[in-house]
């Protein structure tokens, strides 16, 4: 097993791999993302709390990625979560509609085939003041549904358990993953504050099939949660595809409120003494301003 932190640009192109990032808001950030990862893009995009409703999230359009599955609130504000997969991924959906609620559990799910290789890759959220009693139950009925000895499950998302910390909530999840085989791969912190770190997000998966791996964290600044991006190096599909083109899809709406959002910018890089703060800080500046430009060259 490979577990170290590792640039974007060692990872092998070859080797399944899968982005998961609680993004706290999806609109206007998804081209930043991918451009941010560019060239080395992943073949799956899990975003947790994209805070979208079904129409919205439909609407979103990129080369070489179509939506998978997705699931968007009702009842509640914010939330959701969305699966993109590869265009040249051979999947299908998997309905857990009917096994969600929204907070408790919020999930969806796809299966891959690769070659003689059937991968289910399910993505959840769950809210800190959820019912974690119904979160254990309603997971419980997802994995039997989705698990069969030809099925290798991947799970990731944000579930909102401080993993280094020893506690009742992470021994009872431990406990139902590890009856399918499942186990946390996620050793850095996910969420970082002024006074306080955590690892609240996590990747599951089978580290007896699949030992060898990277897995390591992508400081973009998009939310206050950073991504992981694992490569599974066991699963090799090779795709052909020319490379892709990003083209921003702009409208008076978004460059309205791309203008809100850079006035209440406070364009501070040194913030603190720490010299990756500055980096990140910046970093999140520039692209801010290249956006912007490439909204005025348009």
């Amino acid at each position: 097993m490979q577990d170290n932190t590792a640039p974007i640009g060692n990872v092998s192109t070859e080797a399944l791999q899968i982005l998961h990032q609680n993004i706290q808001g999806l609109r206007w950030k998804f081209n930043e993302v991918l451009s941010y990862l560019y060239p080395s893009l992943p073949h799956i995009l899990c975003f947790t709390e994209h805070h979208l409703n079904q129409q919205e999230i439909a609407l979103i359009q990129i080369e070489s990625y179509t939506l998978g599955a997705s699931f968007c609130r009702t009842s509640f504000k914010m939330g959701g979560l969305c699966i993109f997969v590869n265009k040249n991924l051979n999947f299908r959906n998997i309905d857990t509609q009917k096994f969600l609620h929204e907070q408790d559990i919020e999930a969806e799910a796809v299966k891959l085939s690769v070659n003689s290789l059937n991968i289910c890759i399910l993505s959840i959220y769950r809210a800190p003041s959820s019912n974690f009693a119904l979160f254990l139950d309603k997971l419980e009925i997802i994995l039997n549904l989705l698990h069969n000895n030809n099925t290798q499950l991947i799970i990731c998302g944000d579930i909102n358990i401080n993993y280094p910390v020893e506690n009742n909530k992470k021994a009872l999840l431990d406990s139902l993953l590890a009856s399918y085989n499942l186990t946390s791969t996620v050793y850095f912190p996910t969420k970082i504050r002024n006074t306080s770190s955590t690892t609240i997000d996590n990747i599951f998966i089978n580290v007896s099939k699949f030992d060898n791996y990277i897995i390591f964290p992508i400081v973009n600044r998009f939310s206050d949660h950073d991504a992981q991006l694992i490569a599974i190096n066991d699963i090799n599909l090779k795709i052909l595809n020319s490379t892709p083109r990003f083209i921003r899809n702009i409208d008076k709406h978004g460059i309205f409120d791309f203008k809100i959002s850079l006035s209440l910018e406070t364009w501070d890089v040194f913030e603190n003494n720490d010299i990756n703060s500055y980096y990140n800080s910046f970093l999140n500046i520039y692209l801010r301003v290249y956006y912007f430009v490439s909204l005025l060259e348009n």
